[in-house]
């Protein structure tokens, strides 16, 4: 039952999570002196076929958001593509770190997010680098399922990862029963 909570308390982070890293993407292009702003865009899954509302830093081009996105230097890209889910992910880990070890569940779910921030700072910080040698396979880092689909399992590592080997409710609560007819050091 604990890695179903955590899981749900999890997936309730992953969008709170998942918008400051956008929102992150676009304070550090603000920080490069590059204009941008978080836009609303859809993200069609194939399985299931659902599409879903998804958060984007865009850098909108003379043609304004419609057009594509303005250029900027491969470095300064990537830094931007890992550094916005990585400070995001750090600042959940200092959350994690300040939540009591009692609180398993918590713990599992915070961990769960910066494991899941962790894999998109990989894939972002992969695909420029992969765009310049070959587009159409960075291309395949864009597809919904494998964003989502690919946090989903690093998020479910992480929970059963977290959870694993700890002692249930009843193992924690031993009761020390003091023996009466003992005589204490001292009398």
């Amino acid at each position: 039952m604990r890695y179903l909570k955590a899981f749900l308390l999890a997936a309730l982070l992953l969008p709170v999570a998942m918008a400051a890293h956008e929102v992150m993407h676009a304070v550090i292009w603000w920080m490069l002196g590059v204009r941008s702003v978080v836009v609303v865009r859809p993200w069609t899954l194939q399985f299931p076929p659902v599409t879903l509302p998804s958060l984007h830093a865009a850098r909108p081009g003379p043609g304004g958001l419609g057009g594509p996105d303005v250029a900027v230097p491969l470095a300064e890209s990537v830094a931007n593509n890992v550094l916005g889910p990585l400070v995001v992910a750090v600042v959940l880990t200092v959350l994690w770190l300040s939540v009591g070890r009692s609180s398993r569940v918590a713990r599992a779910a915070l961990l769960a997010n910066v494991a899941a921030l962790l894999f998109f700072a990989l894939i972002e910080g992969a695909y420029p680098l992969l765009d310049v040698w070959n587009d159409d396979v960075a291309d395949v880092l864009l597809v919904p399922d494998l964003n989502y689909g690919g946090a989903l399992l690093v998020m479910l590592a992480a929970i059963a990862a977290s959870l694993r080997g700890g002692r249930s409710p009843s193992a924690r609560s031993v009761v020390s029963v003091r023996d009466e007819g003992a005589v204490s050091p001292g009398r």
